[in-house]
């Protein structure tokens, strides 16, 4: 029954449903639980996002899909998500480069903050984080530009 909530339509279900299910159903069902987290309520976005590090930091792999999904959702789980870049693996810091476009100004200041703190810098995070600040129609490119002048030796 808890997995035929999971499985609807029903916002409220799904409340029920990622309330009531294990550690390995979460685990089992990962791919309709980042279904559920792209296309639900942001109530029911939150509830994921708070628990993504706990729920799936045992495999990295089934984190994948939340972070894909970072442009589908809304402005408040994407700061929920964000919120847990320091447990993310390094897969989620790729993929968050070339969504740097669609964050707000404090979202972007949040990832910037967090990819100081890595101990080296992809290329292709490099490449992303230049475009980015290198492009003349990004309202935020600036940020970008001064992380990466504080980043050089």
């Amino acid at each position: 029954m808890i997995l035929d909530m999971l499985y609807s339509k029903n916002a409220d279900y799904h409340l029920f449903a990622l309330e009531a299910l294990n550690d390995a159903a979460y685990g089992e069902h990962y791919v309709q639980v980042a279904e559920v987290f792209k296309t639900s309520t942001p109530l029911v976005r939150s509830i994921i996002a708070k628990e993504l590090p706990f729920k799936f930091n045992a495999s990295p792999d089934m984190q994948k899909p939340f972070w894909e999904a970072f442009e589908d959702i809304d402005l408040g789980s994407r700061s929920l998500l964000l919120k847990h870049l320091d447990t993310a693996p390094d897969f989620a810091f790729v993929t968050l480069s070339t969504k740097l476009g669609e964050m707000s100004k404090n979202q972007l200041k949040t990832f910037l903050n967090s990819l100081s703190l890595l101990e080296n810098l992809s290329a292709t995070v490099q490449n992303n984080l230049e475009k980015f600040a290198n492009s003349e129609i990004e309202t935020y490119g600036y940020l970008a530009k001064e992380f990466m002048e504080d980043q050089e030796p």
